[in-house]
């Protein structure tokens, strides 16, 4: 009869063998199974600071890193000879940590955004550049930052640096808009009777003819009239500028997205904020969510070119498109 177990001293688990490596000068050592290690990057504009954690959460360094070529390499490196890089958490992949993210994807290292830490967590935890870029490191251990960034990549970043440029014209020429009237209404009696019928590019076009006699830029007519000639000709530049920026989009999303900028209503503009390409993500999907005025309200027709990536909430709040009217 097999005799049964003691309960105090239970019997010996077999141990799995240690794997050794040989040395040049004849000697052994034993290897080192290659850990997990998750990286975190607070970035600014002159200066990256990195942390690494392992897969348990311990903290295995940081260092801070000049943000250029340079920098980003060795960043890699030194995040690389702590071991087997899984995962790294940058903050700020669309600004000060865009290089830094290419620079990543180009050693296929997976990055993932990451939001900055909340003013609770902060209270807390306090807030400096390391703690920072270790809360990094730890949302991409625990999957919290799941967020894939753009690749910024291709005509989709040559249309979005054009738009940035466009965006910032339609803005300033408002303003100047804005200000043109305003000097009209405070403008004296003669002069605000002369310009009161005209509107727009009528307005505009008076305003930048004004001859200006420099002898006599004391009197407040003349000076007004020197003021109203100053605004209205930078309108002019501002449109010119647009319209350059309109040619300049036009080839790039016709080439991208030829139907979206092909159906009436839809011009340079609206199909380059609305239409996004799927190699801008690298799982090939986009990250936010459609626009009315670029999706048709019949929710079961398909886009024509793509998935929509709505880059701002101005592709949420714009008025709708002939587009969306017709395709209602």
């Amino acid at each position: 009869m097999p005799k049964a177990p003691s309960l105090s001293c239970p019997p010996v688990q077999p141990v799995r063998a240690a794997t050794f490596n040989a040395r040049k000068d004849g000697t052994f050592r034993m290897a080192k199974q290659m850990r997990k290690v998750y990286g975190g990057v607070d970035t600014h504009g002159r200066t990256h600071h990195a942390a690494a954690i392992d897969g348990t959460g311990r903290v295995l360094g940081d260092r801070e890193f000049a943000a250029t070529p340079a920098g980003y390499r060795k960043l890699i490196s030194w995040i690389g000879q702590l071991g087997d890089v899984a995962k790294v958490g940058i903050e700020g992949t669309g600004s000060y940590g865009a290089g830094l993210a290419r620079a990543m994807a180009e050693a296929n290292i997976q990055i993932v955004e990451v939001d900055r830490p909340d003013r609770r967590a902060r209270r807390r935890k306090g807030k400096s550049d390391p703690l920072d870029a270790l809360a990094a490191a730890r949302a991409a251990l625990s999957g919290e930052a799941a967020g894939i960034p753009k690749t910024r990549s291709g005509p989709v970043e040559a249309i979005r640096a054009l738009r940035v440029a466009r965006r910032g014209a339609i803005k300033a020429r408002t303003a100047a808009f804005n200000q043109l009237h305003e000097v009209i209404v405070s403008a004296p009696a003669g002069l605000r009777a002369a310009l009161a019928e005209l509107r727009g590019q009528q307005l505009v076009d008076r305003c930048a003819a004004f001859r200006i006699d420099d002898v006599r830029i004391d009197d407040p007519a003349t000076a007004t009239k020197a003021a109203l000639r100053a605004i209205a000709r930078r309108i002019i530049a501002l449109q010119d500028e647009i319209q350059a920026a309109d040619r300049r989009l036009a080839p790039l999303t016709t080439a991208v997205a030829p139907r979206t900028a092909a159906v009436f209503g839809v011009g340079a503009e609206v199909a380059g904020r609305c239409w996004s390409p799927r190699e801008t993500f690298p799982n090939g999907f986009a990250a936010r969510p459609r626009s009315r005025i670029c999706v048709p309200w019949n929710r079961f027709r398909r886009v024509a070119d793509g998935p929509i990536d709505t880059d701002s909430t101005a592709a949420e709040t714009a008025p709708p498109t002939p587009r969306s009217i017709w395709s209602s």
